[in-house]
């Protein structure tokens, strides 16, 4: 008798502060709050370099949509690849990537380290030399899909030369 009081007594306590103590858990969770933006890598760069691009990209033809992945290479080096996607079809109608890490002869993040102290021009730089030519290489795309039927040579005001009527 005395044994089961006993058990009661030190059992029953620890039972409710147990269950207190995970309601409490459970509310707290409840109450966390998801980040408001979902982080991006950079790597290394001003700006998070595939939204930048995503926003920085011409509209696509009708009928096709652009792709931006980062592809790693065999050496696990990350590349940022940009696509254009047939939607009928889901073929690749031509794409293109630029290394994330390396520009030609030096890194990304040495090439940045040459203007600290400025960020505005850090992210001119970036829009200029990494962003640059990856919506250059868009916008050609572009022209080349929704003109693919069109030839000829024409001057800045329009005109055919060469090509009859």
């Amino acid at each position: 008798m005395l044994t089961a009081l006993f058990g009661f007594c030190v059992g029953f306590p620890a039972g409710v502060l147990t269950l207190l103590a995970f309601h409490r858990l459970r509310l707290r969770a409840s109450k966390a709050v998801p980040p408001s933006a979902v982080l991006e890598d950079t790597y290394g760069h001003p700006l998070p370099p595939v939204s930048t691009l995503r926003g920085a990209l011409p509209d696509p033809p009708n009928g096709h949509a652009w792709e931006i992945s980062v592809q790693h290479d065999g050496g696990g080096t990350p590349f940022l690849h940009v696509g254009i996607v047939k939607l009928n079809t889901g073929d690749s109608a031509g794409g293109t990537k630029k290394n994330l890490m390396n520009d030609r002869y030096l890194t990304w993040a040495s090439k940045y380290r040459l203007f600290t102290g400025d960020d505005e021009y850090l992210c001119e730089i970036f829009r200029t030399d990494f962003i640059g030519p990856l919506t250059d290489w868009a916008t050609a795309q572009v022209n080349r899909l929704d003109h693919a039927n069109d030839i000829g040579v024409y001057t800045i005001s329009g005109d055919r030369k060469g090509m009859p009527g």
